[in-house]
């Protein structure tokens, strides 16, 4: 989930979108054959006037839709925030949302406004993630398949250079220590700011 006060502004935009009025179909040549006739039936009170027209979801029923989904976020993410991520609770208030939100069907804005954020936060620690395979391997040498089983999973692990201490790259390493630790400080920002770990990002 995202951080609480972002989440928050998220279902909030997306519920005060206004569902935009269907523009009238210009009428065919056939269709005109038959307009006089339905200009009779309109003025009998027969057809279709200017309160019938269709408008898209009703407005209520949206906000209330929203309104719901705002207090399942709340919901999980307090539990999540007392408890851990991890907690059962938390992982059955966050499914149920999940579920929930499900349902929406939303416009390419709202899905590209939500969407558009996970897309740069993944980017963002991707970045990070290439600057350390650099430095670690490209310069200090570290073996690229010890460099990937070791680091995979532990992308926010401060300490995760020292169980290379004894081995021939590791004063290598070491030189370019500072470096990598920013980029891990990045990576856990990041996360941190999105309300997610890592693994959650990717497997999105």
């Amino acid at each position: 989930m995202l951080d609480e006060e972002q989440q928050e502004d998220d279902l909030d935009f997306i519920a005060e979108a206004k569902p935009k009025k269907s523009k009238p179909k210009k009428a065919s040549k056939a269709e005109g054959e038959g307009q006089a006739e339905t200009e009779e039936e309109d003025e009998d009170g027969g057809g279709m006037g200017a309160d019938d027209e269709e408008t898209g979801p009703d407005p209520e029923l949206v906000a209330a839709r929203f309104a719901e989904l705002k207090k399942l976020y709340l919901e999980a993410a307090k539990i999540k925030k007392d408890k851990g991520a991890k907690d059962k609770k938390a992982l059955k208030a966050q499914q149920a949302m999940s579920e929930y939100f499900a349902t929406f069907k939303l416009a390419s804005i709202e899905f590209n406004r939500l969407t558009g954020r996970l897309r740069q936060t993944l980017e963002l620690i991707r970045t990070q993630e290439r600057t350390i395979t650099r430095l670690c391997v490209d310069k200090a040498k570290l073996p690229r398949k010890t460099f990937v089983t070791t680091f995979q999973g532990h992308e926010t692990d401060l300490n995760w250079i020292t169980q290379f201490e004894g081995k021939d790259f590791y004063k290598a390493l070491l030189g370019h220590k500072d470096n990598i630790l920013e980029a891990q400080k990045r990576i856990i920002q990041a996360a941190r700011d999105y309300g997610l770990s890592v693994d959650e990002i990717k497997e999105i």
